[in-house]
């Protein structure tokens, strides 16, 4: 019989054949899913700087009173499901990014590698950026805080589309993701 009268051919082979795909069963404590992406070392340390600009650099605006702090910590901590404050939330949110970064740069072995982000890394990196730029602008800052806040914002928005985006998911052992999902919720 020749290829073209097996293609149509109508009858039915004896064994009917698996229609359902391959599964591989993964430890979920071992692995974890991740989206690679391409970060340059130059962008950690813009990043780095502006961390040390938020440390060193004062707010332009007084400090909340305790009880319009209350008032703003409670809608909060009905609408979140911890019991933290919204200072409280910040404080974590930049200490995991803090947490991130450095886990990442220690990763890099030259000026530019393949970092394997978990889901969610991204909003870490994002919300700190986002105050630094209030800061940025109620400080006039310096043209090259200016730069290092371009840069690590474009970081940002690369692994969001990452992660929201076209890049496949991938799952990688936890021992090859710099910084796990669970490192980053316990920072």
């Amino acid at each position: 019989m020749s290829l073209i009268d097996s293609l149509l051919d109508d009858t039915t082979s004896a064994e009917p054949e698996d229609s359902s795909e391959p599964t591989i069963k993964l430890s979920e404590s071992e692995n974890e899913v991740v989206y690679p992406v391409v970060v340059e070392a130059s962008e950690l340390s813009a990043y780095k700087r502006l961390f040390e600009y938020d440390i060193e650099t004062p707010y332009g605006v007084p400090e909340t009173p305790e009880f319009l702090e209350d008032v703003l910590n409670e809608p909060w901590r009905e609408a979140t499901l911890g019991d933290r404050s919204w200072q409280e939330e910040t404080n974590q949110t930049r200490d995991a990014a803090k947490a991130i970064i450095g886990a990442w740069s220690t990763e890099l072995s030259g000026e530019r590698g393949v970092i394997l982000m978990p889901t969610g890394a991204y909003y870490y990196l994002a919300k700190p950026l986002w105050a630094c730029g209030v800061r940025v602008k109620q400080n006039k800052a310096p043209p090259k805080i200016i730069d290092d806040l371009l840069t690590a914002a474009s970081l940002v928005k690369r692994l969001k589309s990452a992660e929201t985006g076209d890049v496949p998911a991938v799952f990688a052992h936890v021992g090859d993701v710099p910084m796990t999902s669970g490192e980053m919720d316990s920072c």
